[in-house]
């Protein structure tokens, strides 16, 4: 042997130790499973966001079908469960962190399930009284019209303040409403005649529909503001970190992996096309995770701004419009008028031809609003067979003529069911100077209001025809 052998040989395997030990710790990172954690988090931020909408959505339209509901909830538990596998290149302490950030989700979670059973037996109830009430009210109405007059339109205007403030949810609607029915519920007030036994349950159904209402509201406003999303940014957060420190400490191994391979000559063509390859791959995964998340955006925005059924704008998209068309009126010194639909005897539609042909009728109908409105103009469902037409730099006479093309194309269209409508019109004129100096969403609400109670005259003198407000409404309309 020549001299030196075992020490070359010795030098020879401590150098193959150090680069065993400096590549192995040069990849401890895997991009895989990096990719696969960030893709989980990203599925539960979006199921989080999904669930929000399906509250909601159950909360307004009063869903009497939870498995939407349920299903949302059953994909976030399994995915939550898959967040506790953690990737293998954090450290003792980050795993520490993040099961601490994990147990105070699952918490979280455990709150979210009980509130969304309180808030499907809650809605429930809600929806049950709902679906009674109205028929019974205005049956007794009906029966005591003649002998008691004044009691049956007292009883009729608790019905209709009921539907409104369930429909809008407006809070000042709701002493009035309790003051009504304390007032139905004196014994004085009680139906004289003997054939009338269900009042006392009226009453009952009434006062339930007001009590679970609110305590339906309060459920969904926990529901919403539970701090699921905020633990999960914190979660994000501390995983980056982690993964970031990785990263770093697995970018200091090849460093040092590079500078030994500079000693040997054949590492240094491994060690660039590595780098080379690394960062192309870095780069395609990116690309394709920017492209989903763009694609994933804009198919979120549109059906947040859409209604499914009619392909009409969505209630919350006219709302956001309706807020800013206004504040440019105002500025502008511009006009602007509402139309408020209703179909008439829609549920005689649903209980004679079911309720496929009713949603046909409700397409049918929104395809007509569109053909004959302008591009400008704005054209949204605004909940169950109410639509809503915005029409910028439009008095009350245009509209008024607007609003009788679509009756009348309404009236003459062909289908199976003959439905008509009845429209309310209401107008915000700011083309005369006015003090005003701001738009708020009580101006809005007045808008809305003034057009929903030309609507209800229309119904009044019988149906099928236009109403235009009389009183017209500016910026200025508080002085």
């Amino acid at each position: 042997m020549k001299p030196g052998f075992f020490r070359n040989l010795l030098l020879g395997m401590l150098i193959l130790a150090l680069l065993g030990f400096l590549l192995t710790r040069s990849r401890m990172v895997d991009s895989d499973e990096h990719y696969g954690y960030l893709g989980t988090i990203a599925q539960l931020q979006e199921l989080e966001v999904a669930f929000n909408e399906t509250i909601l959505r159950s909360r307004h339209a009063y869903l009497a079908n939870y498995d939407p509901l349920v299903e949302v909830l059953a994909r976030l538990g399994s995915i939550a469960a898959e967040l506790t596998v953690l990737p293998g290149f954090l450290s003792a302490d980050e795993r520490m962190a993040l099961r601490g950030l994990l147990a105070d989700y699952e918490k979280l979670a455990v709150q979210r399930q009980e509130l969304s059973e309180r808030f499907k037996s809650d809605n429930a109830i809600l929806h049950n009284s709902l679906s009674f009430f109205p028929i019974a009210a205005s049956e007794s109405a009906e029966r005591i019209m003649g002998r008691e007059p004044r009691l049956a339109r007292e009883l009729q205007d608790l019905l209709r303040d009921i539907f409104m403030y369930n429909l809008y949810s407006h809070h000042e609607i709701l002493p009035r409403l309790e003051q009504r029915l304390a007032k139905l519920r004196r014994p004085g007030k009680r139906p004289r005649l003997s054939d009338h036994p269900g009042w006392e349950r009226n009453m009952r159904h009434a006062e339930i529909i007001i009590n679970y209402k609110r305590q339906l509201d309060q459920t969904t406003i926990a529901t919403l503001n539970l701090p699921t999303s905020k633990v999960l940014l914190d979660i994000n957060h501390h995983y980056q970190k982690g993964y970031l420190r990785a990263l770093a400490s697995a970018n200091n191994h090849r460093l040092a992996l590079y500078l030994v391979a500079i000693i040997l000559a054949a590492g240094i063509a491994y060690v660039m096309i590595y780098r080379y390859n690394a960062g192309e791959a870095l780069r395609r995964v990116n690309a394709s995770l920017e492209e989903k998340v763009r694609l994933r955006t804009e198919e979120l925005r549109h059906l947040a701004m859409t209604d499914d059924l009619t392909g009409l704008y969505s209630r919350r998209f006219a709302f956001e419009w309706l807020e800013k068309q206004l504040a440019a009126t105002h500025r502008q010194q511009g006009v602007i008028s509402c139309l408020m639909l209703d179909v008439d005897h829609f549920k005689e539609v649903n209980d004679t031809l079911g309720h496929i042909e009713g949603d046909r009728v409700l397409q049918r109908i929104g395809a007509t609003i569109m053909a004959n409105i302008r591009e400008a103009d704005i054209a949204s469902r605004f909940g169950g067979e109410e639509f809503l037409v915005l029409l910028p730099e439009a008095s009350g006479e245009s509209a008024g003529l607007v609003a009788e093309k679509i009756r009348l194309a309404v009236a003459d269209a062909d289908g199976p069911a003959k439905v008509t409508i009845s429209i309310g019109i209401a107008c915000c004129d700011c083309r005369q100077p006015c003090t005003g100096s701001e738009v708020s969403g009580q101006l809005i609400t007045e808008l809305l209001n003034e057009a929903d109670k030309a609507l209800y005259q229309a119904k009044e003198q019988g149906r099928n025809r236009i109403q235009i407000r009389d009183r017209v409404i500016c910026a200025a309309w508080r002085q």
